[in-house]
C-alpha cells in the first residue's frame, strides 16, 4: 500500500509540472528590412520584432549606435520573457556576411 501510494503521489507531482517552450530567432543584417526578431510559442503563437538593420557603408559612430539599439532590444526580450516566466536554456549563434543569426530556446515551467 505504502508502495502504491508513493507511486501515485510521484506520478501526481510529475504531471503537475508540465514544460513550454519558447524560441527567438535574431537576425541582423547589413541589408535593408532584413533585421528582426522571430519569437515563436510551442502553442503556436508568434511575434516579430523589428531590428535596425546595419547600414553597409556607415560611419562606425552610426554601426555603434545601431548595435546598441539593438541590444537594448534583446535586454528587452529577455526580461520579458523571464517576466513571462520563462528561462533562457540555450543560445547558439552563426555568422556569414552579411548576417548573424542567433537562436534563443526559452522554457517555463507551468502547472
Amino acid at each position: 500500500m505504502r508502495y502504491a501510494l508513493t507511486l501515485i503521489l510521484a506520478s501526481l507531482s510529475f504531471l503537475a509540472l508540465a514544460q513550454e517552450y519558447a524560441t527567438a530567432r535574431i537576425m541582423e543584417s547589413r541589408m535593408k528590412r532584413a533585421s528582426f526578431i522571430h519569437l515563436v510559442y510551442d502553442n503556436g503563437e508568434h511575434e516579430s520584432i523589428d531590428l535596425q538593420d546595419w547600414a553597409t557603408f556607415a560611419g562606425a559612430g552610426t554601426i555603434a549606435s545601431t548595435m546598441l539599439q539593438n541590444q537594448q532590444t534583446f535586454t528587452r526580450l529577455i526580461g520579458t520573457m523571464h517576466a513571462k516566466g520563462y528561462a533562457m536554456i540555450q543560445s547558439s549563434r552563426a555568422q556569414r556576411n552579411p548576417i548573424s543569426i542567433t537562436l534563443l530556446v526559452f522554457r517555463r515551467e507551468t502547472r
